[in-house]
């Protein structure tokens, strides 16, 4: 499986930048194995002409100049990664989406911010439509986690985004909590028994399915706890993110969606609502970046 090596880092020149980069050569790296960094800040009118201490420069030479003294400012480590700034014009969405897929980008890191600054908008976008892994996170960034929440529904997905906490889990000391929320078919009262009956039924069938799942990720060097949540109601996201809050978690990792590769290119109904809801807590989305480059080059042809 590709291991990612390349992050990039959108910013917009508010004050959560500095938390962005902080976090990008931090945490993101333990979470992603990252080798090469890329700053990018997407804006208009990169050619008008701005005041700077010896006349005038571009506005894409200043905004370049602004980044590259927020890095270093905080940054106070040996940078030992590749980093790179872009400074380009346009739409952000659509040059960020460009840019990751022509840098051959393996995750990018988006900042949510809260209700008041902005609803986290193109953080979900972003992570709708990107080929790769994305990293969405909030304001509160925790300084070093040590609790990863994984949700499962035991398909290819979940299997690399325990993978991924893992890799974390074991370079970092974290413990990792193991989420099933268990969810009643439609129809199930043709089979006649209550919601509480077939609820247990399903419970023990889930359970049977995360110790075949589980088998292969014990270790000895990682703390694994897992929870099964009945839900009656059809709400996945929002056990998944009360779950989170009510277990101190630092991180969610979770898979793009569900059983087939197609499906998994796109981000299925219950991850986007855990992106909507969710506005304290950085959540991985994990995508398999080679499969969805296939894919996206087979739509193009058609």
């Amino acid at each position: 499986m590709h291991q990612p090596n390349s992050l990039l880092v959108t910013l917009d020149l508010s004050p959560m930048d500095e938390s962005l980069i902080r976090y990008a050569f931090s945490v993101a790296d333990g979470l992603m194995d990252i080798e090469r960094i890329v700053l990018i800040h997407v804006g208009k009118n990169l050619d008008k002409m701005v005041p700077h201490e010896n006349g005038h420069i571009t506005k894409k030479e200043s905004i370049h100049k602004k980044i590259e003294d927020l890095l270093y400012k905080t940054v106070t480590r040996e940078i030992t990664e590749q980093v790179g700034i872009e400074v380009v014009a346009g739409e952000p969405l659509q040059e960020i989406l460009r840019i990751s897929r022509e840098m051959d980008i393996d995750g990018i890191l988006v900042g949510k911010k809260n209700i008041s600054d902005g609803s986290g908008l193109l953080a979900r976008r972003i992570t709708r439509k990107a080929l790769c892994t994305v990293l969405a996170v909030t304001e509160k960034l925790p300084v070093s986690p040590k609790k990863i929440l994984v949700p499962l529904d035991f398909s290819k997905t979940s299997e690399i985004a325990m993978s991924r906490a893992m890799a974390y889990a074991q370079r970092t000391g974290s413990e990792i909590l193991c989420l099933n929320v268990v969810s009643l078919p439609q129809g199930f009262y043709a089979s006649g028994k209550s919601e509480e009956e077939f609820g247990a039924i399903m419970k023990q069938n889930c359970i049977k399915k995360y110790k075949q799942f589980i088998h292969k990720f014990e270790s000895e060097d990682v703390k694994i706890s897992s929870r099964f949540q009945f839900d009656p109601n059809n709400s996945v996201a929002k056990i998944i993110n009360n779950i989170a809050l009510v277990e101190d978690i630092d991180v969610i990792v979770i898979g793009s969606k569900g059983r087939t590769d197609l499906a998994a290119t796109f981000l299925g109904s219950v991850t986007e609502k855990v992106l909507l809801h969710n506005m304290s807590i950085p959540t991985l989305v994990v995508k398999e970046k080679s499969k969805n480059l296939s894919l996206f080059g087979a739509l193009m042809n058609i």
